[in-house]
Parts: structure tokens; C-alpha cells; sequence
């Protein structure tokens, strides 16, 4: 997302540069993680504030799928990248 100005916003470089460490996944399965937005809002609160909806957003842009797992589960299926 960009500024008026055609900036990046602060958030858009913070997701820019957490999403750089994992990969997105299809599945459920070995090495896959599952975040919700809550917990990736939390991780990047001390670089940046995103708006209700934004890192959802940013998620599905870079590709992220949501994902419900055995046991009730759910969130952006993610793994560290190889």
C-alpha cells in the first residue's frame, strides 16, 4: 500500500521484510506453521501499526493462504523458507 504521495507505508515495508523469512504453503504438514493475523499484527507492533484488515491484506497479496487444520486449528500456512 502506498501514501497519497506513493510512499510505502511503514507497514508495507515491516510485512515486506518479516515475509521475506518464511514461504507460503498449500497444506498442513511437516515444518508448517500456522499464524493468525493477531499473532503477525503482534510480532510487528514495535516496527509499525497496521490498520484493521491491513496485514490480512498483505498476507493474501504475497501469495498466504488460510488453512484449517486437524483439531480445529486455523491461520496463514507458513514455513520458514529453505
Amino acid at each position: 500500500m502506498e501514501t497519497n504521495d506513493g510512499k510505502i507505508t511503514p507497514v508495507v515495508a515491516v510485512m515486506g521484510a518479516y515475509l521475506t523469512q518464511f514461504e507460503p504453503v498449500e497444506e498442513a504438514g511437516e515444518g508448517v506453521m500456522l499464524k493468525t493475523t493477531e499473532q503477525i499484527e503482534s510480532e510487528i507492533q514495535d516496527m509499525a501499526q497496521p490498520q484493521e484488515g491491513e496485514v490480512a491484506q498483505l498476507m493474501l497479496d504475497a501469495g498466504f493462504k488460510i488453512i484449517y487444520a486437524p483439531g480445529g486449528r486455523h491461520g496463514w500456512a507458513m514455513r520458514y523458507r529453505r
